[in-house]
């Protein structure tokens, strides 16, 4: 993962939250379409990195590619602009 465009090294182990109340369940996150957890464990990783779970902006996609990758992202409000501004 990515802090500042510096790569940091999050070690974590294999320990998922899960509901105490339901049989299944993953508190955050949920398994890929083949029962892969994968996106769970980097979850954690960017919770790790964070602090804890609660720093972590729900649905927020530019800030977890940005500590994956180490690059920058914004955004752009599509109704705002015309094709060409867009294009530019």
């Amino acid at each position: 993962m990515y802090i500042l465009g510096i790569p940091v090294t999050v070690t974590v182990d294999d320990y998922l939250p899960f509901w105490s109340n339901r049989e299944t369940g993953l508190i955050y996150g949920y398994p890929s379409a083949d029962k892969g957890l994968w996106m769970a464990i980097l979850e954690k990783a960017a919770a790790k990195l964070f602090g804890n779970y609660e720093m972590l902006s729900s649905g927020m996609i530019g800030p977890a590619i940005q500590a994956l990758t180490g690059a920058p992202f914004y955004e752009t409000y599509h109704h705002e602009l015309t094709v060409d501004q867009l294009w530019e």
